[in-house]
């Protein structure tokens, strides 16, 4: 670029202020456009306010080829400027300024020394001065977007999981605390219904005693006496693996002698 540091022919107050807007429209524009060439049409109109130069350039470095690749260009006013495709990448400012992480300011090319070979291009194109900043921070093929894409997309589902964690935990508790007051009506009934049977076989015993009734009612009433006894194990075993399903559910916690008693269950 030439005449760098130039700045238009505004007074101080009224300088400063264009300056101002003129960064202010250029951040809004590196928000808005994500095509590079016309992100440097609108960079070059909106800096040309401020700074007097001839051209805007973006030249991309690749680390793992070590090859500097000539973007963008956008031209003023002047014949323009490239580097050769055979240039070393190790003697271009755009090198440089990658691994020092450092702005470069060139006021003139013959003053300039680290960079002799870019200097004699300088020349070439008739290049006077020149400002090389690090643009990975202002363009960088939407990686930015996609990387804070795809953290909101990871949020999202890290956020829909739990809820449904949450939701499945609370239709576990719910569950088994339904399952838990149904089977305690079940054990009473059956606690009922076994004592029922356990009476008709004491009856139906007497009375084979007796002569009144063969044993074959005996043997009648022993079945529905032990069918009725086997249903209230299978309701306590029922209830106990609800209780554990519903610590699990609650997250555990639980000791084992805040459980209840075998006794207490029946």
């Amino acid at each position: 670029m030439r005449n760098l540091t130039q700045q238009s022919q505004l007074g101080p107050e009224n300088s400063l202020l264009a300056r101002h807007e003129a960064l202010f429209r250029v951040s809004r524009a590196i928000n808005v456009y994500r095509d590079p060439k016309e992100l440097f049409k609108v960079l070059a109109k909106e800096l040309r306010q401020v700074v007097d130069f001839d051209y805007v350039a973006l030249f991309l470095y690749d680390p793992a080829t070590n090859k500097i690749q000539s973007a963008v260009l956008e031209t003023l006013q002047g014949p323009g400027f490239s580097i050769p495709s055979d240039f070393p990448a190790e003697e271009t400012i755009t090198w440089w300024t990658y691994h020092h992480q450092e702005p470069v300011l060139i006021f003139s090319h013959d003053e300039e020394v680290r960079f002799p070979r870019m200097m004699a291009n300088f020349k070439h194109y008739g290049v006077e001065s020149a400002c090389v900043l690090l643009a990975e921070t202002l363009f960088d093929g939407g990686r930015r977007r996609a990387i804070s894409t795809a953290a909101r997309a990871n949020y999202d589902a890290t956020v829909a999981n739990y809820r449904e964690s949450t939701l499945t935990a609370f239709q576990q508790v719910e569950d088994n605390l339904v399952a838990l007051r149904i089977l305690s009506q079940e054990a009473q009934q059956q606690k009922e219904a076994t004592a029922s049977a356990q009476e008709s076989l004491q009856i139906f015993t007497d009375r084979y005693i007796g002569g009144a009734d063969p044993y074959l009612q005996v043997l009648t009433a022993q079945t529905i006496a032990l069918q009725n006894e086997r249903n209230d194990v299978d309701i306590l075993r029922r209830r106990m693996d609800a209780s554990v399903l519903l610590v699990k559910a609650l997250g555990g916690g639980w000791t084992v002698s805040e459980l209840p008693k075998t006794a207490g269950l029946r």
